[in-house]
């Protein structure tokens, strides 16, 4: 599902009469990972002023599968009687159906013939299409375990709808003009969020971790995320992609190089950073859809900060390819008609095998490809019925071929 979006967070002053112009917003910290709070502060703007904070996620695409589409928000807290929120989907029909669990209720159905549950409320615009669902004054003050969306797509819309999510909170300046509110980032998408209050503007980075755990030796990674930093130098300058615990376990990283069929390297420098090895000078930079080897000398737990993945176009060489399954789900190995397929190749049927390495053998594990129907373990391999998040790949094609990999 391609989740790239489109997010602002917006301020707009209610009831405004006369706010100073050198209102200041600082936003701390202006980075965070998803679920940890975000302090806004306003200075400078009307004394006594009624604020309304609100954060939306605008032209969020959903990917339709067939003529239906599904999007799930988890672990959303609506933790002040002041916040409302409100989800609207275009380019759907009118049978946009909203589950809802909290930590207090099981799941409640909100569709066209629901009416009014604990202040939740639906309504649809036939003229553009627009479904939606919104609380009322006093929504129940929850965490929100799952909201899921879904429904059918309207006839216009063959690969994707577009949703839009919004929270408001309202705030008062004191008669100085000053505000300060916390934001809660439970349950929000990450992205990139523009965040003004009349004008004044400020950006917040929100990312989401992705966790794993590589053994002492050799392992076969890749990225499943779109991290904040791709580059690999100086640390203290460009970040470092590759974040582990205990800090400076990896000793070097290796991408294959489809050209000269061996690898470029990149090498470690404890306290600094990563340095492209003589011969490596091209290899400064991870890159979304490739798989790596990697060396640690313990073992360690590597996380990615970053947004979700978005779909991308992979160039595979004929014989051998090393690739990363960029994605925060699972690509289930099988028969395509039915498992789905992970591999979207043109020409088709240009894939004859899949490789995995095992870490607790040393060896590789095997999957074949079966041409027009899809993936078949190989003898010894029967648990290989997957693409994993943060791992690497080998794979085998019989001629040149585009991947299209679609999250």
């Amino acid at each position: 599902m391609n989740t790239q979006k489109y997010i602002l967070i917006f301020f707009s002053m209610v009831a405004f009469t006369g706010m100073a112009s050198a209102a200041i917003l600082t936003v701390t910290p202006d980075q965070v990972v998803i679920g940890e709070p975000v302090t806004v502060e306003g200075n400078g703007f009307g004394a006594n002023e009624a604020v309304t904070l609100s954060s939306s996620v605008s032209d969020f695409v959903i990917t339709v599968s067939g003529s239906t589409y599904v999007y799930r928000l988890e672990d959303f807290y609506l933790s002040d009687s002041n916040t409302l929120f409100s989800l609207s989907a275009r380019e759907v029909e009118d049978d946009m159906t909203i589950n809802i669990t909290t930590s207090s209720w099981s799941v409640q159905l909100i569709n066209k013939s629901s009416g009014s549950i604990f202040g939740l409320l639906f309504g649809y615009d036939a003229a553009n299409k627009t479904a939606s669902v919104s609380t009322g004054e006093s929504p129940p003050v929850d965490i929100y375990k799952l909201i899921e969306v879904s429904g059918t797509v309207s006839g216009s819309a063959t690969t994707h709808v577009y949703m839009n999510f919004i929270v408001t909170n309202n705030v008062t300046a004191n008669a100085t003009g000053y505000f300060k509110s916390v934001i809660d980032t439970h349950g929000i998408p990450a992205g990139e969020y523009e965040i003004t209050a009349d004008g004044v503007n400020a950006t917040l980075n929100v990312t989401a971790p992705s966790t794993h755990t590589l053994t002492t030796g050799w392992n076969l990674i890749s990225v499943p995320l779109n991290l904040s930093s791709w580059v690999l130098g100086n640390e203290s300058v460009v970040g470092d992609p590759l974040n582990v615990t205990p800090k400076n376990s990896l000793t070097s990283v290796y991408r294959y190089n489809i050209t000269t069929g061996s690898f470029d390297k990149c090498d470690h420098l404890n306290d600094w950073g990563w340095w492209p090895a003589t011969g490596s000078e091209s290899f400064t930079a991870l890159e979304p859809g490739r798989g790596y080897w990697v060396r640690a000398e313990n073992e360690c737990t590597l996380t990615f900060m970053g947004t979700d993945p978005y779909d991308l176009d992979v160039t595979l060489k004929q014989n051998w390819n090393l690739i990363g399954w960029y994605s925060l789900t699972d690509g289930l190995l099988g028969n395509d008609s039915v498992v789905g397929a992970p591999f979207n190749v043109t020409p088709e049927n240009t894939l004859t095998s899949i490789y995995r390495y095992n870490i607790t053998t040393g060896s590789f594990d095997k999957c074949d490809h079966l041409d027009d129907w899809g993936w078949w373990p190989a003898t010894g391999s029967g648990s290989f019925t997957a693409l994993e998040p943060g791992r690497g790949y080998w794979v085998q094609a019989k001629n040149a071929c585009v991947w299209r990999h679609e999250v």
